[in-house]
C-alpha cells in the first residue's frame, strides 16, 4: 500500500471508523460520482475561461500560484460564464 493510500485510509477510519467492504464501495462510488461531475464542470468552463484569458492578454506564469490576470477576470467569469447545471 502506498503512503498516500495509508494516509487516506487512516483519515477515513479516523472520521468514519472501521469500514466494511460494502461501506468502502459506497464511499468509492460516491467519490467517483463527485469527481465525474467536477470534470464535466471544468470541461464546460474551459472554452469560456480560455476566451477570457486570451482576451485579457493574461498568460499564466508557471511559477505563480495565483496569476495576476485572475483577479481581473474572476468577476467577469462569475457573471458571464455558464452556471453549473443541476445535472452536474
Amino acid at each position: 500500500m502506498h503512503t498516500a493510500d495509508k494516509k487516506l485510509k487512516a483519515a477515513l477510519e479516523s472520521s468514519l471508523g472501521v469500514m466494511s467492504h460494502t461501506t468502502r464501495r459506497i464511499l468509492s462510488d460516491e467519490l467517483q460520482s463527485v469527481q465525474s461531475a467536477h470534470e464535466k464542470l471544468l470541461i464546460s468552463w474551459q472554452p469560456c475561461i480560455a476566451d477570457r484569458v486570451v482576451g485579457s492578454g493574461g498568460v499564466p506564469q508557471p511559477t505563480s500560484t495565483r496569476p495576476v490576470y485572475r483577479s481581473r477576470t474572476e468577476p467577469t467569469l462569475k457573471r458571464d460564464c455558464p452556471r453549473r447545471s443541476a445535472s452536474l
